[in-house]
């Protein structure tokens, strides 16, 4: 018997499933970036996506999302794939 002491031993049973297809390049892909808004954060993301485009990856668009606390979980919203535009 295990008094208080947890036990980690178990079974996880998942279903298999096929990935998604990787797009060939970034070119025209629309880019959402989630800041986590811990410090420096939002500047080491927008420099992230300042690289990309200098090594030549053209977005359709970029979107900027900042979560009110890091610990906090996003908006289900934001989360809400559509067709672009």
């Amino acid at each position: 018997m295990n008094d208080g002491i947890y036990d980690p031993r178990g079974v996880v049973e998942v279903e298999a499933s096929p990935l998604a297809t990787r797009p060939n390049s970034a070119d025209g892909l629309r880019l959402a970036v989630l800041s986590n808004t811990k410090w420096n954060a939002a500047k080491l993301l927008r420099a992230t996506v300042r690289a990309l485009e200098q090594r030549g990856v053209t977005f359709a668009s970029v979107e900027y999302y900042d979560k009110e606390h890091f610990s906090w979980v996003s908006p289900a919203e934001w989360w809400e794939f559509g067709e672009a535009a």
